[in-house]
């Protein structure tokens, strides 16, 4: 896999976390399958797709705008957190994935 391919990747699967926490009303995300999900979206990046990103980067800082928004998903997976919080996370990673694969590209 290759940094392209790992943001892809990424992008792919905050859209589908994204999608999924729309899917109920309720104000909070209390189901463990549902904070499970959101805690593997998570771990995902940082155990997976980051250290393939990591290498093609010119400095690990280039990671921060995705790194922080990733952690607060992780760490809300601890807690009932609001679905706002999760989506603005996701929306937040999104766009640093995004940005950082048109660099990467361009």
């Amino acid at each position: 896999m290759n940094a392209h391919e790992a943001l892809t990747s990424a992008i792919d699967e905050v859209g589908r976390a994204r999608v999924q926490v729309r899917k109920s009303d309720s104000p909070q995300v209390r189901s463990v399958e549902e904070r499970q999900f959101l805690k593997a979206v998570a771990l995902s990046w940082f155990q997976s797709r980051r250290p393939v990103v990591a290498a093609d980067v010119a400095s690990v800082d280039d990671l921060a705008p995705i790194d922080r928004p990733y952690q607060v998903v992780l760490d809300s997976t601890e807690r009932a957190a609001a679905r706002p919080t999760y989506l603005e996370s996701l929306e937040g990673a999104k766009k640093g994935l995004t940005a950082l694969q048109a660099r990467l590209l361009g």
